[in-house]
């Protein structure tokens, strides 16, 4: 159960982050280069964010596993699952934005902390989830 658990939270939190992060991207870039329009650059934006996090969501897919198995929870497993998203977060931007960073017109340090933001946003968006793991169940949980 906790594999199948921490499968689909990892996912969830992978889409959201591409999705997120692709919006900022498309803002900013629409924002930079007056003359173009930032929808052509969304869906792109997507496909790309989820290409290449697919490492950084796999390390933290690890780090969600074991942390499950070894009965973490409630907060420090937040701020645990927390540290590691923006750790891997700011390392797939580091990358990604030096690739990229001519193409996209746009500062290294602003594709990092789009990548950041991104991941931070898509934790906190579950937060409530990874306090409730590994905690028993009663009905003062789920008020």
């Amino acid at each position: 159960m906790k594999f199948f658990q921490t499968t689909v939270y990892s996912l969830t939190i992978w889409l959201l982050s591409a999705l997120v992060n692709a919006f900022l991207i498309a803002m900013i870039f629409s924002a930079v280069h007056a003359e173009s329009e930032g929808f052509f650059i969304f869906f792109p934006g997507i496909v790309a964010s989820l290409v290449f996090s697919a490492p950084g969501i796999f390390c933290f897919w690890i780090v969600f596993l074991i942390a499950a198995y070894s009965n973490r929870g409630g907060q420090s497993l937040f701020r645990l699952l927390l540290g590691t998203g923006i750790c891997c977060a700011f390392c797939t931007g580091a990358i990604v934005g030096y690739l990229v960073r001519k193409d996209l017109g746009m500062n290294l340090l602003t594709i990092v902390a789009i990548a950041v933001a991104s991941a931070v946003l898509s934790l906190f968006a579950h937060r409530r989830t990874f306090i409730f793991i590994n905690q028993p169940s009663t009905l003062l949980n789920h008020v």
